[in-house]
């Protein structure tokens, strides 16, 4: 197996040795961080890419 492409993930050496040297909390501060704005990109890229879907009237009558 070899070893995963650190370009793939988009790490620079830089941020690779300032995560290395993180306590816990910093991590778990910084993954959030990370989370957050894929999250927010994500639902950026879902709003501008899906046209909005009609309201099934039969399943709110139910």
């Amino acid at each position: 197996m070899s070893k995963p492409d650190m370009k793939s993930i988009g790490i620079k050496r830089d941020d690779y040795k300032a995560i290395k040297r993180m306590d816990r909390i910093q991590l778990s501060e910084y993954l959030t961080r990370v989370w957050k704005r894929g999250y927010e990109a994500g639902k950026k890229a879902i709003a501008v890419n899906v046209p909005p879907q009609p309201e099934n009237k039969e399943a709110v009558e139910e």
